[in-house]
Parts: structure tokens; C-alpha cells; sequence
């Protein structure tokens, strides 16, 4: 039952933040079973428990991202206000997508998680900033189990999904999750950017460390190759100087001949 009640909710997240106008039947917003039900005077006795209302306070609070989230009407019948992030993972049973404001920065990023397992996934973005979750079906608000992304998630320069930044979230199963984006303020671009210039400079510096090493190897072995080089002229100037003392013996031994010959 815990299921049904993680897919309704799911189920009413994907509808609220999908393009298209919405339409909930009385009592579908308490999931009610069964019009009467004899133990019960009135439907609206199911708000007392935990999981009715759990739902119930979903749609109330889906209603109210609906009416100050201009991303979820303002373009709604436009095809540039809804993105697919991805729409190709059977293998995950997920689905992200961007629903699109006139204004970039009102941009909501939407992660589905279809199957009944807890999942992570990576989400690729348009924007560097921060994406902070403001609803996730499976708050404990709502009758769930309570696996939120509690903060704010900064991006990172990762290109995915053909976008040029990318976060990761924790997806809880049967459970949907919306994001808004978050501009980074000037102290954390400044942060950021000393981040940067800090892993670069060590970049930089374990590159000249490798640099310099292959540099003192290859001295090495140039340093040997000369020693080799060394040795073998020493040899040969030794071979020379062997033979140009035959040579003279042969040259005397020549001389002394000559005379006799006389």
C-alpha cells in the first residue's frame, strides 16, 4: 500500500509540472478508495490519517508552485517552455526534464524516478549555480519516507545530457523531485574562482613535478649514453695508439731492411 500511495504522489508531480492544464476530480486530492465507505461519515474523515493526507497536502502545496512558479504557465503552450534533460533511460526508469520561463535564471529542472529503488543520478543543466530542491514527493510531509536533497546543490563544470554543466541528486524510489535554480552570489563566484586557480596551480605544479622528473631521467640516461661514449673513445684511443706502436715497429723493422739491402 506504501507504493501505491509513493506512486500517486509521484504520479501527481509529473501531471502538476508536466505542460498541459490540470484537472483533479473531487477526492481524487485525498486518494480516496471508494466514494462511501460505511465506517466513515463523510471522505473528508481519510484527512485523519497520515498517508490521505500526506497527498492531500501534496496537491495543496503542487497548487501553490503552480500559481508562483511562472516556469510551470507562463509559456505552457509554447514549445521552448518544456526541455527534455533525458528521456532515454528505460534502464534507470527516469525521466528529467526543464520546464522554461520568459526569464532563464526562473528556469525549474524536474527528476523522476519511475522505478521502485533508490537511485543517483547526474543532471545535466544550462546554468552554473546552485539548484536547490523544493519539493520532493517523498517528504515525510507527504506520507513519505523522508530522502530529500536538503541543500542546495552546486554544480560542476562536467558536460551531460548535451549540457554544459551537471549536477547529481539522491533519488528516493517511486518519488519526484523539482529544482529551482540558484544564482551563486559574488563571494562564492569568488570562492569559486579561487577554487580554481588554487587546482589549477596544483595542476600546474604536479605537471612541472613530472616535467622535471622526466627531465632528470633522461639527463640520466644521456649522462650514461656519454659515459658509454666516453669509454668506447677511450678504446678506441687506446686501439689507436696500439697499433701506431706496431706500426712504428714495422716502419724501423722496414728501415733496418732498407740498409741491409744497400
Amino acid at each position: 500500500i506504501e507504493d501505491k500511495f509513493a506512486n500517486l504522489r509521484l504520479t501527481y508531480g509529473y501531471v502538476m509540472t508536466h505542460p498541459g492544464k490540470k484537472l483533479l476530480f473531487m477526492g481524487q486530492d485525498i486518494a480516496e478508495f471508494q466514494e462511501f465507505d460505511e465506517t466513515r461519515q463523510t471522505k473528508w474523515e481519510l484527512l485523519k490519517e497520515p498517508a490521505h493526507k500526506g497527498i492531500h497536502d501534496l496537491v495543496r502545496d503542487l497548487n501553490h508552485l503552480y500559481q508562483e512558479l511562472p516556469a510551470l504557465y507562463e509559456k505552457d503552450t509554447e514549445a521552448d517552455g518544456f526541455q527534455w534533460i533525458n528521456c532515454i533511460s528505460p534502464e534507470k526508469c527516469m525521466l528529467s526534464y526543464m520546464r522554461k520561463a520568459l526569464k532563464p535564471e526562473q528556469t525549474l529542472v524536474v527528476v523522476a524516478n519511475f522505478a521502485n529503488i533508490e537511485q543517483e543520478f547526474c543532471i545535466g543543466v544550462p546554468m552554473a549555480g546552485k539548484y536547490k530542491e523544493i519539493l520532493n514527493t517523498d517528504d515525510k510531509a507527504y506520507g513519505g519516507k523522508g530522502l530529500v536533497n536538503a541543500r542546495a546543490i552546486p554544480v560542476n563544470d562536467e558536460e551531460y545530457d548535451g549540457q554544459p554543466c551537471s549536477f547529481t541528486m539522491k533519488a528516493a524510489p517511486l518519488s519526484l523531485s523539482i529544482f529551482k535554480f540558484v544564482a551563486y552570489t559574488a563571494k562564492e563566484k569568488q570562492q569559486i574562482e579561487n577554487r580554481k586557480a588554487e587546482t589549477k596551480a596544483i595542476r600546474l605544479a604536479k605537471e612541472a613535478e613530472a616535467e622535471a622528473e622526466e627531465l632528470t631521467l633522461r639527463a640520466k640516461e644521456l649522462k650514461k649514453q656519454a659515459e658509454e661514449i666516453m669509454q668506447q673513445a677511450q678504446k678506441a684511443l687506446q686501439r689507436a695508439k696500439e697499433e701506431e706502436k706496431l706500426a712504428s715497429i714495422e716502419w724501423k723493422k722496414a728501415e733496418e731492411a732498407a740498409k741491409k739491402a744497400k
